[in-house]
């Protein structure tokens, strides 16, 4: 049985450090002790797959009350958080280990004495990569952080011996921060990033820059180079207004550009070097809607830098049953979506009245799964393993495409059955 103590006639509390002192050689009058009822929150935390996870911290936090208390889940799942104030609007989150793949989540407006308030983590991306100086030796013991503030993400890891760093149960999201955790006495330049994009496991490699560079004058920075290049596709046929951007994190630099009809691109006014000492950290990254967009390092001011683009898409063609095209009159959208996922669609072909469609830009380690919608109707139809239409609630049976597939769908009715 708890113990209360009084403190004013408004209020008891539990712990005898916040008791007031009461004079009993004088006539004490009335005195009241209030007593709160404390409740519990309780639940199970467990994985997509079903499986029980055990030492996952689970917290309750009433903004209202200012107040709240934590649990850790047990080997079979279950938690229970004890010592709480009656009240109707707490914030449950479980909290996985820095280590553990699972994204964090939350449960809001939970009511005490909820026993049913269960969690199921979903496995999140992992960011990996390694931390070299300016010549490309690993760093070891370097703290690197990624910071996202719409989603409420905050990690860290520690390098290796080896230099590498490895970020776990990252949600998806695009406006990631990545930056190293470096005290002032540090003999680098801290390392900072912004508008970092997860939507995958991941690789990102990190040089940090001497700090004597750092307390340089802009002076000793130099402007004479510049990177060219050029972009083509597979077949050697250049391609035009692909993107190239040029960054530098140690001197600043960030330099647009677009390729030309030839597939040629020059980025001029390059800084060649930081206080006498060549600049290492150089990222180029070339974009273009059609392909894959493509990133090179590890290159020098006035180096010839190539990107061959390769075409991946998905193509194909849209018949009845009857292998009939699509008649006049009738328009079919087909959506491209990565396999797995409950998303929107990331591609959309609109009003397809040709039997036609073509994707482009797709990635060689993602798989695909379309879906086709006769435009007015409530036909939706995804492609089956042999290209046939089956119904929109059977998207487990979908037919996982890959990049470079011709799909020859055919809906499972004729164009001249009645459409409900």
């Amino acid at each position: 049985m708890p113990q209360f103590f009084f403190k004013t006639n408004e209020q008891s509390v539990s712990n005898v450090d916040q008791a007031s002192h009461i004079d009993i050689t004088r006539e004490p009058g009335q005195m009241f002790l209030f007593i709160d009822q404390l409740e519990t929150i309780s639940g199970i935390v467990k994985s997509a797959d079903g499986q029980l996870l055990e030492d996952i911290t689970v917290m309750a936090w009433s903004e209202i009350l200012k107040t709240g208390n934590t649990a850790f889940s047990k080997a079979d799942g279950t938690y229970e958080i004890k010592g709480l104030k009656y009240s109707n609007d707490y914030c449950v989150r479980a909290i996985p280990p820095e280590s553990s793949p699972f994204i964090i989540q939350k449960n809001n407006d939970i009511f005490t004495n909820s026993q049913d308030v269960d969690f199921v983590l979903s496995t999140g991306y992992t960011l990996k990569g390694r931390i070299m100086d300016s010549t490309q030796i690993p760093l070891t013991g370097i703290f690197i952080e990624i910071y996202s503030k719409s989603l409420n993400i905050n990690k860290q890891a520690r390098s290796n011996y080896e230099g590498n760093y490895a970020i776990n149960g990252l949600p998806e999201g695009n406006d990631y921060q990545l930056s190293t955790l470096i005290s002032e006495h540090n003999e680098y330049v801290p390392y900072n990033i912004t508008h970092v994009l997860i939507d995958d496991d991941s690789s990102h490699d990190v040089i940090l820059m001497p700090s004597t560079m750092q307390e340089s004058s802009s002076e000793s920075i130099s402007y004479t180079g510049m990177i060219s290049g050029l972009v083509t596709d597979t077949n050697g046929l250049p391609i035009k207004n692909v993107s190239l951007r040029l960054s530098s994190v140690s001197s600043g630099l960030e330099k647009t550009e677009l390729s030309d009809m030839n597939g040629q691109f020059i980025i001029s006014d390059v800084n060649a070097n930081l206080n006498g000492v060549p600049i290492a950290d150089f990222i180029l990254t070339a974009s273009h809607p059609d392909y894959p967009s493509q990133t090179k390092q590890y290159f020098q001011n006035g180096d010839y830098v190539s990107f061959v683009f390769t075409d991946l898409n998905i193509t194909g063609t849209i018949k009845d049953i009857d292998s009939y095209d699509i008649p006049l009159g009738i328009e079919v959208n087909v959506m491209l979506f990565e396999a797995s996922t409950q998303k929107i669609p990331i591609k959309k072909v609109a009003d397809s009245t040709n039997s036609d469609f073509h994707f482009t830009g797709l990635d060689a380690d993602k798989t695909y799964q379309l879906l086709f919608h006769i435009n007015g109707t409530s036909v939706k139809q995804w492609a089956g393993e042999k290209n046939e239409g089956i119904p929109l609630t059977s998207r487990h049976e979908a037919a996982l495409i890959k990049a470079g597939e011709i799909i020859y769908f055919q809906f499972s009715h004729s164009w001249q059955e009645k459409i409900q």
